[in-house]
């Protein structure tokens, strides 16, 4: 049996801001809730972050995430390893790696992200309403 995608237009998905200099667009999959329990299979969304903010130190115990630059500057933090990147870098991050990252630039931050669940569930190690500080 043939499985296929539906189609989904991303201008009319909407926008959540989730936390004040933050906001998201769910392509597929979505946040967990308490007591969601994400399986293997996908999620794909956009996030936009204003200059300074960015996302606390966290990790993913399901899934693998792909994080690529569409516009603006980020310092990043993959496990030990501090980046400074730019539109076009990717990030692999591995299932498990706690990993930052923050808007370094002058305007906005606009990423694209795929995990390899079907929900994104996230590990905190820092208030994740709080401004990720320089590493």
């Amino acid at each position: 049996m043939l499985w296929l995608m539906p189609v989904v237009e991303r201008v009319q998905q909407p926008w959540t801001q989730t936390r004040p200099g933050v906001k998201w667009q769910f392509i597929t999959g979505g946040i967990a809730e308490d007591g969601d329990a994400p399986q293997p299979g996908l999620t794909m969304f956009y996030q936009e972050f204003e200059p300074g903010y960015g996302v606390p130190r966290h990790k993913h115990e399901l899934g693998d995430e792909i994080i690529t630059i569409l516009e603006g500057e980020a310092e990043t933090l993959m496990g030990q390893q501090v980046s400074h990147v730019g539109p076009g870098a990717t990030l692999h991050i591995r299932q498990g790696t706690v990993h930052s990252f923050r808007n370094t630039g002058d305007g906005p931050l606009r990423v694209e992200c795929v995990l390899s669940a079907s929900l994104l569930k996230s590990e905190f190690f820092e208030d994740p309403q709080a401004i990720p500080a320089a590493y």
